[in-house]
């Protein structure tokens, strides 16, 4: 599925990825491993969301807050990763609508190749990154999540 999404995400941003298929790896992982190049990762990970639901949407309703943790003063707004992750989370949202599929929120991961070029690692866009749904789903309680992760269902 990332292989998917980094070819659909190649004019955004470089990612990681060597290669789906490669002899030097093993057999016994051949089928459910990538070939990467090794970055330097940064420690942030960068959400997108284009829907509240569940717990933020609840938090949003009942506080005024999401996530409502205290961040320390200073912080910086990391400007060129702001950038990328909306892009990134409005072109697969535009892919996953003409699928039929409703792109609520996802997490991405950056780092520095050794050439010092700024490139999208890990997974991108899969349901252990992403929380999506079935684009009929009603609006006004919590769809079906496509993720394997269990999520709360409408009453």
């Amino acid at each position: 599925m990332s292989v998917f999404w980094f070819d659909q995400l190649a004019g955004l941003v470089p990612n990681h990825l060597v290669a789906a298929r490669d002899d030097r790896m093993p057999a016994e992982v051949a089928d459910r491993a990538l070939l990467v190049r090794r970055l330097e990762m940064l420690p942030v990970e960068c959400v997108a969301r284009g829907y509240l639901a569940e717990a933020g949407w609840q938090e949003c309703r009942d506080g005024g807050s999401v996530c409502g943790v205290p961040l320390p003063s200073g912080l910086a707004e990391p400007a060129r990763l702001r950038e990328l992750t909306l892009a990134i989370h409005t072109a697969g949202a535009k892919v996953a609508e003409d699928a039929g599929v409703v792109l609520a929120d996802t997490k991405l991961e950056f780092g520095f190749a050794s050439d010092g070029t700024l490139v999208l690692g890990d997974e991108v866009l899969t349901p252990d990154s992403s929380r999506s749904w079935p684009a009929e789903s009603a609006i006004g309680c919590s769809p079906p999540n496509l993720s394997p992760e269990p999520r709360p269902r409408c009453r």
